[in-house]
Order: C-alpha cells, then sequence, then structure tokens
C-alpha cells in the first residue's frame, strides 16, 4: 500500500486524494515523508463504524476508494469501509499483501467486505480469492514491493522475483495501464 501511494503522489496520478492513514500505519507514512491525515482525526471514533463511513463518504463526495483488506476481528474500520463504499455505489480498490485471512472478506457467509477489485501479491493468492468466489477479472496479481526487495538483498532475487512476479515495478503497482487510468483518473 506504501509504495501505491507513494507512487500516486509523486507522480501526480491522483492529485486529489485525501490520505487517511489508520494509527497502525502512521509511522510508516511518517517516516517515508507521505502527506497524510490522521484517520482518528478525521472521523474522531476509532475503530470505524459502517456509519461513520457512511456519512465521510457523503459529506466528502468520496469517488474512489483505494485501501488495505485489514481483518475485521482485529479492527473492522477497512472492512467498514468496504462495505459502505458498496453501498454508496463507489468503486474500491483493496491490497491483499499477504497469504493468510482469507474469511476476512466474508460477514455471516457473504463477500461483504471484499473490494470490487483487489490486488494480491502472487498465484496462490489469486486461485484463493477465485476459490472463494471472487470474479477472475476483478483480481489482479501484483507482486509484494518489500518481498521483492528483500530477496535481492539476500542474493536468491532471481528466484523469488520470478515466484512472486515482479508486476510491482514494472506496472507501477498496479497490474495494467486501463485498470490504473481507470481507477485513479
Amino acid at each position: 500500500m506504501l509504495p501505491v501511494v507513494k507512487e500516486l503522489i509523486a507522480k501526480r496520478i491522483a492529485p486529489d486524494t485525501v490520505v487517511l492513514v489508520h494509527p497502525l500505519s502512521q509511522p510508516l507514512f511518517g517516516k517515508e515523508n507521505i502527506p497524510h491525515q490522521k484517520l482518528e482525526d478525521a472521523i474522531k471514533t476509532m475503530p470505524v463504524s459502517f456509519a461513520k463511513w457512511e456519512t465521510y463518504l457523503k459529506v466528502h463526495k468520496v469517488e474512489r476508494v483505494f485501501c488495505t483488506t485489514s481483518s475485521p476481528y482485529r479492527d473492522p474500520s477497512n472492512a467498514h469501509l468496504i462495505a459502505a463504499a458498496r453501498d454508496a455505489g463507489i468503486p474500491a480498490l483493496g491490497i491483499m499483501d499477504h497469504w493468510k485471512g482469507f474469511d476476512r472478506f466474508f460477514s455471516q457467509g457473504r463477500p461483504d467486505f471484499l473490494p470490487d477489485h483487489t490486488c494480491c501479491i502472487d498465484e496462490f493468492c489469486r486461485d484463493k480469492l477465485e476459490d472463494l468466489g471472487a470474479p477472475a477479472h476483478r483480481i489482479h496479481t501484483v507482486g509484494h514491493p518489500y518481498l521483492e526487495k528483500f530477496a535481492r538483498k539476500v542474493g536468491k532475487g532471481i528466484f523469488l522475483v520470478r515466484r512472486f512476479t515482479c508486476y510491482w515495478f514494472r506496472n507501477l503497482t498496479l497490474p495494467t495501464r486501463a485498470l490504473r487510468e481507470s481507477f485513479f483518473t
């Protein structure tokens, strides 16, 4: 998520973007000097409820949502954001940057917290999301920049970069120019 936001700001791909950052991620955004607003300053109540997101999206006339896909069991803020965006007809693009926690997308067996488009790190994640009912054309394998960076540092970069599919760097963090252009412009 962090490299994507950094790139969007640096290249002014989405100049009117407001970057709201959860308390768990604020140190990372601060360390990278990425301009952001603290989520708790914008919405006041943590975790953020579905109703609070619904109000925020409407008042601020949000047109698109780009977010992580955090577990609703620890903090349901992102899950509520995805659900509120769906109810408001606002497209959501989510990043799943690991291999666990696929249940995070479901509430009572329904994919209420599954974004409209999901970027994942490899074919294993892609296959698992498809098995759970996510439409194949809405799953995008984009790699994982930190795993790829680590792989290069330990000298096994060729193997791991191929294994994790280096779309991330070749395509500005999103799998296709069409998706990038349609979602962020």
